[in-house]
This record gives structure tokens, sequence and C-alpha cells, in this order.
């Protein structure tokens, strides 16, 4: 049977008006590749705003799984003085377009994301306007789509839930409510930490502010605006220097 039909696949293509040459010559191009130098870049970018999403507690059992397609203009052509591509924000965690830049050059790439990662969750039923107390959390692995399924701060403790919660419930910031921590004129307590070491320092709240919002406050013996988040009633834990912006890479030379 395989023989008669490879016997008559020339004979068929003639009587179409078809060459095997020209059948060949429709096949869909392959789809263009991205240079492993810009692969590498593109996935540092992706991975440090992926890290910057999750809280320290939640970053250790965090996956981050990347697959790059459609390469366009700059993305997949040479670029001997080396491609540049600008810092990423998350917003989607199943799919980011990435601009890139070669010299005046512009293009873009796709990136497929799959991102999974432990998410504060409800050990028991919890009533609404309770104070969640760390007996109430736990830390489950759930494979996320939107970085709004992510709260941005170590552990819910002390929020409220704006209605009743169930067991196995993961915890979203839309849910939560978040009591005042900071009132303008209270002494606020500023920590400082790094390197295994915490410092604080008294510190002037210049306005008000909920548990788990990032504000700005003053060092009351300097003066000088401290910003940071308030991790409970009348402590602020300063922010640490991040550094930001693009990554540049270079293209490798050839071996010839």
């Amino acid at each position: 049977m395989n023989s008669f039909l490879t016997s008559w696949t020339p004979i068929l293509l003639c009587t179409l008006g078809l060459s095997a040459q020209a059948v060949a010559q429709q096949a869909p191009a392959p789809p263009p590749v991205l240079p492993a130098e810009l692969q590498a870049a593109a996935q540092a970018q992706l991975q440090a705003a992926w890290t910057q999403l999750l809280p320290a507690a939640q970053r250790a059992q965090a996956r981050l799984q990347v697959q790059f397609t459609a390469p366009r203009g700059a993305a997949h052509t040479p670029c001997p003085e080396g491609w540049t591509v600008p810092a990423v924000e998350l917003h989607s965690l199943t799919r980011a377009s990435i601009p890139v830049r070669c010299g005046s050059q512009r293009g873009s790439v796709v990136a497929q994301l799959q991102a999974s990662a432990p998410v504060w969750t409800l050990r028991s039923d919890v009533p609404a306007g309770q104070a969640l107390q760390a007996e109430d959390l736990e830390l489950r692995p759930q494979t996320l789509a939107h970085r709004n399924e992510l709260l941005d701060t170590p552990a819910p403790v002390g929020q409220q839930l704006k209605t009743a919660g169930r067991a196995g419930q993961a915890l979203q910031a839309r849910q939560l409510l978040s009591p005042v921590a900071m009132r303008k004129g209270d002494k606020i307590e500023i920590r400082a930490q790094g390197d295994g070491v915490q410092v604080s320092v008294m510190g002037l709240a210049t306005g008000s502010g909920k548990l788990g919002d990032t504000v700005t406050v003053r060092n009351a013996r300097t003066g000088r605006p401290v910003k940071g988040r308030l991790i409970a009633t009348g402590v602020l834990l300063a922010a640490p220097q991040a550094p930001g912006g693009g990554v540049k890479v270079k293209a490798m030379e050839s071996g010839d």
C-alpha cells in the first residue's frame, strides 16, 4: 500500500500542476531564532521582575518557566554592538512582550510564561472583620496567571477579611482590609537591615498609612525623608537601594 502511494504521488502532483519543489517552497518557513545572548538577557530581566514581585519568604520555592517566541526586528538580526534589553514590569504571568534595541533599530520578543509560587492561604474558616493571626495562615504552592494573585507583604497578619474566608482559600489583596498603622505626627520606629544586621532610629510621620503601605517619614535626628513599608503599628522597614534600568549584552564573536 505504501509503495502504491509513493508511486502515485508524482502523478497526483503533476495533475494538480505542482512539482515537488513548488510544494517544498510553499511549506511554512521555520520561525526566526532568538540569539542565545539576547535570550539570556531577556531571561535575566524577566527573572529580576519576577523576584521583585515576591516577598523574601516566597522566593525559594517560586518558579518561572519561560519560552520565547515571535522575535521581530532587532530581536533576530545580528547586532555586533550588542542589544539593549530594558527592565521588565510583569502584570500578566502567562505572557510578556519584551522590547529590544540594537543601536537605532528596535524589535521585540514574546515570552510565554508559566509561574508558580507559595501563596498565603487560610488554614481554617475566618469570619469577616477578624484580624488575621499567624495560626490562621500557611503558604501553599499555586500556579499563577496574574500578579494580583500575589500579596506584596511578607504575611497578612493583622489585616482583616472583607468577607468571610474558607479554609484553603488563597488570599488576594482585594479581599483584605489593612488597619491604620501610622497617623501624621506619630513617632515612628525606622528599622533598616542588611547583611544580618538590624538597626533602628526614631522618625516622625508626615502623613497617615495603613499596615503594608509604602510611605515616607522623616528621620527625627537628621530631618531626611526615609521611604519604607509599614510592617506594624508605628514601625517602618526602610526600603533598600534597588538597582534598576536595563542591561546591555554583547554578541559573541565568531570563531571563524
